[in-house]
């Protein structure tokens, strides 16, 4: 198993994303570390909590912590990443997941809630990052890949012929923009910190999906065809591409669908 012996640290592992890559990099034999806010289900929210996940991880025979983690709380951050070493003996391969955004435009969208989002959003990925870079350093190198959105260039455009953009325009609202906010600063952060780390054999990498079928979506949005959103299992693969050796070549990359399609061509070709 490649990720033999690796230890990986995923943020928002409850549910969508962060489960499918946490279970992927599990089943590739990593043990993993799994953040989030949720280890119990709240009736209204969507279904899934970190210790559900820990227990399909622990089924594999890998290794799984729950690390209850309120993304908002720097120092709970910061808390999460030194937790994840001393109880798994260091850290490898990092999957900056969690994100969160609110519907209104622009005008409507308080202080606070802007605060929230580019705190889980943003600087939950930076302060994870500086983190876990000593960890990695004192392993040989290591592997970082950042959630990025299509929505960190563009907004959903209710005339876009495209079914996903169309269909993304409702569920998201206008323009979406604190949310694309963060999206934007995260591909930046990833060139970054990319150029910073390369000297110390740490790839950093970015994904930017767009709508995808997740429990959170499911319970938001039920009435929302979702036939031709993409799926957390296909980037799930992806991620634990970008993080393996056949990889090596890839850093400060930006992820996008179509380069998703060409990776997982190659990978299932293998």
């Amino acid at each position: 198993m490649e990720f033999a012996g690796k230890v990986a640290l995923v943020t928002g592992a409850s549910r969508g994303f962060g489960m499918r890559i946490a279970l992927e990099l599990a089943r590739r034999g990593a043990d993993v570390a799994l953040a989030a806010r949720t280890i119990e289900e709240v009736p209204g929210n969507p279904p899934g909590t970190i210790l559900e996940t820990a227990r399909l991880i622990e089924a594999m025979g890998r290794r799984a912590l729950p690390v209850q983690t309120d993304l908002a709380d720097h120092e709970a951050v910061i808390a999460m990443v030194h937790t994840t070493a001393s109880e798994l003996g260091g850290v490898d391969l990092l999957m900056n997941n969690a994100g969160m955004g609110t519907l209104g435009d622009v005008s409507e969208t308080s202080t606070f809630d802007w605060n929230m989002i580019l705190a889980v959003n943003l600087t939950s990925q930076f302060l994870a990052i500086r983190e876990a870079v000593p960890y990695m350093r004192a392993r040989g190198g290591g592997a970082i890949v950042n959630m990025g959105s299509y929505l960190a260039h563009t907004y959903p455009d209710p005339a876009d012929p495209d079914p996903v953009a169309a269909l993304s325009t409702e569920a998201s609202g206008p323009g979406i923009t604190a949310y694309g906010v963060t999206k934007a600063a995260i591909e930046r952060l990833t060139i970054g910190a990319a150029a910073d780390l390369a000297k110390d054999n740490i790839r950093v990498n970015c994904i930017a999906p767009r709508w995808t079928e997740t429990e959170g979506l499911n319970t938001w949005f039920p009435s929302l065809d979702k036939t031709h959103w993409e799926r957390p299992e296909d980037w799930a693969e992806v991620v634990a591409v970008l993080m393996s050796s056949r990889a090596d070549n890839l850093n400060g990359c930006i992820i996008d669908s179509a380069e998703k399609e060409r990776i997982l061509a190659v990978e299932r070709g293998r």
